[in-house]
């Protein structure tokens, strides 16, 4: 009855440097010179064993990771020492199984259940909650029956629920942002899949609602300095669907659409940082020596903004995100099964565009010369590449 037991370790350390001089025109002011080195260390272990009964298989472990945060600035950074700011720990349990009922029937299932703390080592000055310890018991599960009912038809429904508390960066985001409460999702899934010979099918839907959603707002915008981040509901829900067509011997046509809606509950305003409505279609040939494709990528305009609000990595502006279409083309060749070569371009037609979700470019930098300031970063143009692999 037992398959499997397994362990393992990790061990991590990120120092960065980020400033604004090194790698630009530096501010004519020195004292406008800014310079920060915050660095990360973070270390886990995982311990998991895989067990099965006739019917029903489970997996059941435990994990542990400690996260710990030290920060240090000014342009003699490397003469100051480092400061500890914040550390994380979080101890969990899970338990997850499948249960065959039939050949067609079957009942996925499974919970975890995490200790999570955070410790404020920030200097009195620097913050409220310094020395605070903010505890949290997380709990997380899901329900998912799936059935063919028959040789082409499969379908499923699930129900999910997890809650996640606030990271570093959400936890420095204004006095009282380390105590946020954490965030309690509880979500619907429902699926349906087909297959026909030379056809594929799948669409599924969900519905979420989200207590105690983490908001960050940037007052100050368009500049990115002086964000707090607060509590709000939510509710998404949304949808996807993916057809494909082989129509010919070594062809193949491909279909997608993918649509998210959000509102925040609290303000009765669109939810930050939503996507709006995706499409995509594809073609390809591959006949195990030559191969080549086309795709259709097109992005509609997003109108359902919540300006100045959004997330600890950007938020939305005033002004709508235009919508956009891009091409592109690659084509193969694999001269012998243990090597292949692949080139293609993509966004053909050299379309100036801007993802509607990306990273904006924070304010109140030096500009480097001849670079237009803007907050909506721009994708790359048309782009040519050559991908090479041999497999020994």
């Amino acid at each position: 009855w037992l398959n499997k037991v397994s362990a393992s370790y990790y061990h991590s350390y990120v120092d960065h440097v980020m400033d604004n001089f090194s790698l630009r025109r530096p501010p004519a002011m020195k004292s406008a010179w800014a310079l920060s080195n915050p660095d990360r260390e973070v270390e886990g272990a995982k311990v998991d064993a895989e067990l099965s009964f006739d019917q029903l298989t489970l997996n059941l472990g435990a994990d542990i990771q400690h996260d710990w945060h030290t920060a240090r600035s000014g342009v003699n950074y490397q003469q100051q020492a480092r400061t500890p700011d914040m550390r994380f720990s979080r101890q969990g349990i899970y338990l997850e199984g499948k249960y065959t009922l039939s050949e067609q029937s079957r009942i996925l299932a499974g919970w975890r259940v995490d200790q999570h703390e955070a410790t404020d080592q920030r200097a009195n000055s620097a913050s409220k909650t310094a020395g605070v310890t903010d505890r949290d018991t997380l709990h997380g599960g899901f329900i998912r029956f799936e059935q063919q009912t028959t040789p082409q038809w499969l379908w499923f429904a699930g129900v999910g629920y997890t809650e996640r508390a606030a990271d570093y960066w959400e936890r420095t985001k204004g006095n009282n942002a380390f105590l946020l409460n954490p965030e309690k999702q509880t979500q619907l899934d429902l699926g349906l899949s087909w297959r026909q010979v030379d056809w594929r099918a799948n669409a599924s839907v969900f519905y979420a609602k989200i207590d105690d959603f983490i908001l960050a707002q940037y007052p100050n915008a368009p500049h990115f300095s002086m964000a707090s981040a607060t509590n709000i509901d939510a509710t998404r829900l949304g949808g996807e669907a993916d057809i494909s067509w082989r129509f010919a011997k070594h062809w193949q046509a491909q279909a997608s659409v993918a649509y998210v809606y959000g509102r925040n509950d609290s303000s009765g305003r669109p939810l930050a940082q939503t996507p709006p409505l995706e499409g995509r279609l594809a073609i390809d040939y591959d006949d195990g020596v030559f191969s080549a494709g086309a795709s259709v990528r097109a992005i509609a305009r997003q109108t359902r903004l919540d300006p100045t609000r959004g997330n600890v990595f950007n938020m939305d502006l005033s002004t709508p995100a235009a919508g956009f279409s891009t091409v592109s083309l690659y084509g193969g060749w694999k001269p012998e099964k243990s090597l292949s070569l692949i080139a293609g371009v993509d966004n053909l037609f050299d379309r100036s565009y801007a993802e509607p979700i990306s990273r904006g470019m924070p304010g109140g930098m030096a500009q480097p010369a001849g670079y237009e300031q803007t907050l909506r970063v721009n994708e790359p143009g048309r782009t040519w590449w050559l991908k090479g692999r041999y497999q020994f």
